[in-house]
């Protein structure tokens, strides 16, 4: 969890997505909070991603926050559950925004390319769903614990 939470928070930092003219002279970069259009050096549009940084955000303290409820492990089960909706949901707005606004802005036939923040939601979905099922696998072995005795 801790792991899956400081990759959602990290990504904030860096660029999901850029696009670059062949030539140089326009650029179109998408962040957590941010989609610029520069051209010959200057922004000519700026508009706000604010749905993406606030699931990463929001994933990232839940997961930070999940992993003090140790004592109560079924509300680990269900905040880490929660967790790996909004880092679906996280992915599929970073997605939509990417193929249905960002890459409109100037020659559609180009494709832009994704960063390596885009790596970081996937890998903290792996990691959200290894620590449920961990958690999962130890709940299991206190309830059976508890009916040996």
């Amino acid at each position: 969890m801790l792991v899956s939470g400081l990759l959602m928070l990290a990504l904030v930092a860096f660029p999901l997505w850029t696009k670059q003219n062949p030539n140089g002279n326009e650029q179109v970069m998408m962040g957590a909070f941010h989609l610029i259009h520069i051209s010959k050096s200057a922004v000519v549009g700026k508009s706000g991603t604010f749905a993406i940084g606030v699931t990463a955000i929001l994933s990232g303290l839940l997961s930070l926050a999940t992993i003090f409820l140790y004592n109560k492990r079924k509300l680990q089960i269900t905040l880490g559950g929660f967790n790996v909706l909004v880092i679906c949901v996280h992915i599929a707005l970073t997605v939509y925004y990417v193929h249905f606004v960002a890459n409109k802005i100037f020659n559609p036939e180009q494709s832009g390319a994704f960063g390596w923040a885009f790596v970081f939601p996937i890998l903290a979905l792996i990691c959200s769903q290894m620590a449920n099922r961990f958690v999962w696998k130890d709940e299991k072995m206190v309830r059976d614990s508890e009916r040996l005795r």
